[in-house]
C-alpha cells in the first residue's frame, strides 16, 4: 500500500506540474492573430482540453516566451512557426488545463512510510483474515510490547464486510498494542492493549468530538472514531 501511495504521489505530482503550468500560460489567441507570430515552441498531434466555453479539444499549440499564443488545428497555427521554432509531436497524449486536489494527504502518506507501517490497505488485503495475519506476522518482527501500526483499510472492500474488532487483533497480538487506521482517517481499530494503554474501559465516556464504540454489554470493541 506504502508503494502505491508513493506511486499515486509522483503521479499526482507529474500531473500537477504540468496541469499549472498549462493554466499559468493559457491564454488563448486566436490563430491568425499577429501575436501568434514566431512562436518559440509548436505542440502537435496532441489532444488539447482547452476547458473552453464550447469545451473544444484541439491538436496544436502554439507557445512563446512560456505564454500559449493559440490552440487550433495544425493548418490554422502553420503561420505561427519560423526556422527558430522547436516542434514536439506528442503523438495523440493529452495536455489538460490546470487541475487542483487539496485533498491528497501527501504528508501522511509520508508519515506511514516512515513508520515501517504494515500494509492493510484494499490494494493488497481481500479480508479481515489477512490484515490479522499480517499484525501476527509483524508481532514476531518487534520486541515485545511495541507498537503495531497500520492504515487504510475499509471494511467495504473486505469480504467480511463489518469493522475489524478488539478480538480479531487480540487473537494475534495479546501483548502488543495495535492500532490500524481507516482508509478516510476519520474511525481506527485497536487491540485491549491499546485500550489498556489509553485508559479506556467500559466506564469511559466519549471524548468531545468523538465515539468510543461499545458493544450491547457496554464493552468497547477496539473501534474510535470521529463523531459525525
Amino acid at each position: 500500500m506504502v508503494r502505491y501511495f508513493l506511486q499515486q504521489f509522483r503521479i499526482t505530482l507529474h500531473a500537477t506540474i504540468a496541469a499549472t503550468v498549462f493554466a499559468a500560460i493559457y491564454c488563448g489567441a486566436p490563430a491568425g492573430n499577429a501575436q501568434c507570430q514566431d512562436a518559440d515552441l509548436l505542440i502537435r498531434h496532441a489532444k488539447i482540453v482547452t476547458m473552453d466555453d464550447h469545451d473544444r479539444i484541439a491538436e496544436t499549440m502554439a507557445v512563446r516566451d512560456g505564454k500559449i499564443l493559440a490552440v487550433g488545428t495544425e493548418a490554422e497555427l502553420s503561420g505561427c512557426t519560423s526556422k527558430h521554432t522547436a516542434v514536439i509531436d506528442l503523438k495523440g497524449r493529452t495536455i489538460l488545463p490546470g487541475l487542483i486536489d487539496v485533498h491528497t494527504h501527501a504528508l501522511d502518506w509520508a508519515k506511514h512510510a516512515s513508520r515501517g507501517e504494515i500494509e492493510i490497505g484494499y490494494q493488497d488485503i481481500r479480508s479481515i483474515a489477512e490484515i490479522v495475519e499480517r499484525v501476527r506476522r509483524r508481532t514476531g518482527t518487534i520486541r515485545l510490547g511495541e507498537w503495531i501500526l497500520g492504515t487504510g483499510w475499509d471494511e467495504d472492500k473486505l469480504a467480511e464486510h463489518r469493522y475489524i474488532s478488539r478480538a480479531d487483533l487480540d487473537a494475534v497480538s495479546p501483548d502488543h498494542p495495535v492500532y490500524l487506521g481507516h482508509r478516510t482517517g476519520h474511525l481506527a481499530v485497536v487491540n485491549t492493549a491499546a485500550l489498556r494503554l489509553a485508559k479506556i474501559t467500559r466506564a469511559t465516556l466519549d471524548p468531545q468530538g468523538g465515539v468510543i464504540e461499545k458493544d450491547a454489554a457496554g464493552e468497547p470493541t477496539g473501534i474510535l472514531k470521529d463523531k459525525r
